[in-house]
């Protein structure tokens, strides 16, 4: 597990409750149609943007973000290795 990760949704989960805690009322902090144009408007843009399935895939690929086995640094190279090969070859946007 990425403790970073945990830490850092953790300490952000945090702050917003003692926000809260300490504001008073909680409605003072949830605006339904500004979430709903955030949310909405989020998730709208990403389908414009891509494919169907790697839209519902992204949500596989962010709970990996909390359990995600340490990458080996060889591996890492050979992989920045073979990007800067290709974005030489078909430059950056390739």
């Amino acid at each position: 597990m990425d403790i970073a990760s945990l830490v850092g949704f953790l300490l952000g989960i945090g702050i917003i409750v003692a926000a809260i805690a300490t504001g008073g009322d909680v409605m003072l902090f949830v605006n339904v149609p500004s979430l709903l144009i955030v949310i909405g408007g989020t998730l709208g843009v990403s389908l414009m943007r891509i494919t169907l399935s790697d839209f519902f895939r992204s949500f596989g690929i962010l709970g990996k973000n909390f359990f995600n086995k340490k990458a080996d640094p060889a591996t890492l190279i050979e992989e920045a290795v073979r990007l800067a090969d290709v974005a030489r070859k078909n430059g950056l946007l390739a």
